[in-house]
C-alpha cells in the first residue's frame, strides 16, 4: 500500500511524498526538508529567503538559500552518488558552526583578491564561526 504525506515546512514550502512503506516516506521527507525547510537567516534571523542556483563558467552547479535582507546564505554541498543535497553546516575548519548554523557572507570581492590573493573559485567567508 502506498502511503503520501503533505508536511508544511513553516516558511511558505509544501512537501508531499509518496512511498511503498512509512520508511521510505521518512527518508524523503528528511532528504527534502533539510534543503527546503529553512525558516531563519542565521546571521540576522530574518524570514526573507530566497532559494538560488548558478552554474560557473566550468558548468558545476551551485545551491544555496540566501537572505534578501543581509545577504548571507546557506550553501548546499552535492552528494557522490543519488544526485542529494545537503545544508553545508560546518565552517572551513569543519567544526560545527553552531553561532549561525552554516551561513555566511561573501567578502568584497575587490578586498579579498588584493588582500589575500584567493583564486576564482568559491569566495572566502566573513568572520569567525
Amino acid at each position: 500500500m502506498a502511503t503520501s504525506v503533505r508536511l508544511n515546512c513553516g516558511n511558505g514550502v509544501w512537501l508531499e511524498v509518496s512511498g511503498g512503506t512509512i520508511k521510505e516516506v521518512f527518508k524523503e521527507l528528511a532528504d527534502y526538508q533539510q534543503i527546503f525547510g529553512e525558516k531563519l537567516c542565521g546571521q540576522c534571523r530574518s524570514t526573507d529567503l530566497v532559494f538560488d542556483h548558478r552554474t560557473d563558467t566550468e558548468g558545476h552547479d551551485y545551491y544555496s538559500v540566501k537572505c534578501t535582507a543581509c545577504g548571507a546564505q546557506l550553501g548546499f554541498g552535492q552528494n557522490k552518488t543519488g544526485g542529494g543535497l545537503f545544508p553545508k553546516r560546518k565552517n572551513a575548519d569543519g567544526v560545527w558552526d553552531s553561532e549561525h548554523f552554516g551561513w555566511f557572507q561573501w567578502k568584497d570581492r575587490k578586498g579579498r583578491s588584493e588582500s589575500s590573493g584567493a583564486s576564482h573559485g568559491e569566495p572566502e567567508q566573513f568572520g569567525e564561526f
